[in-house]
């Protein structure tokens, strides 16, 4: 698209010019739940919430509430995109693995756990507007079910099934995320009526990536998912 490269949070130095140009709050690893995964470290979304808000603190110390609060509302975009690694992460890990992450389904449960993920975006959201972000977009996420490792696991194990119709992808994985993603776009949707000054957009991640998976040759691909065997 042609668009510069956000640098992250720390590459500001937190200098105006730096918070001016944009920051990237995220991680390579990030999750909707603040809950840890086999040890290992995951940023969540709170945090960098929290670092965001901490943001919009400096910038109303350096430019006064009222200029601060105006630069955010007319010039700032917000893009959220999370949850890949709660469902990978966190809740089918410990499908193939005895770890820690198996609490987490223990905790929440199949059907409750898109709705947590969900309640907690939009609190996100809506905290973030009370920041006087008013353009926010929110990303759905990818055919998890499609990705070398869901692929490379589910053939590892005989109780998974593979096949999503004509498509080498994990079902069982692919149906979960669009379970959160329709949840996620009609809770936006709602939301989006209720904070009316606000633009909140749901970017439908999946369903891109599927017409890319399913039609590579439209888009310089020369093949798709198929089966390995």
């Amino acid at each position: 698209m042609g668009l510069p490269k956000i640098p992250p949070l720390y590459a500001g130095n937190g200098t105006i010019e730096g918070l001016m140009s944009g920051l990237n709050f995220g991680s390579s690893k990030a999750t909707i739940l603040n809950t840890p995964a086999n040890g290992i470290g995951f940023q969540a979304l709170n945090q960098q919430l929290r670092q965001a808000i901490e943001t919009f603190q400096i910038l109303q110390l350096q430019l006064g509430h009222q200029n601060a609060g105006h630069l955010i509302q007319s010039s700032s975009v917000f893009y959220l995109s999370l949850g890949k690694d709660d469902y990978i992460n966190l809740f089918f890990l410990d499908r193939h693995h005895h770890s820690s992450s198996g609490v987490v389904r223990q905790k929440h449960g199949s059907p409750s756990f898109p709705r947590i993920l969900v309640n907690q975006i939009t609190q996100a959201i809506k905290d973030l507007y009370n920041a006087n972000a008013r353009k926010i977009i929110c990303v759905g996420i990818g055919p998890l079910g499609c990705a070398p490792r869901s692929l490379w696991e589910a053939y590892d194990s005989s109780t998974t099934k593979v096949s999503d119709g004509d498509n080498y992808c994990v079902k069982e994985i692919n149906d979960a995320i669009l379970e959160y993603n329709a949840i996620l776009s009609q809770r936006l949707y709602n939301l989006s009526l209720e904070l009316l000054d606000a633009q909140i957009i749901f970017c439908d991640a999946y369903q891109g990536m599927m017409e890319i998976i399913t039609r590579p040759a439209l888009y310089g691909l020369t093949s798709r998912v198929d089966d390995p065997d």
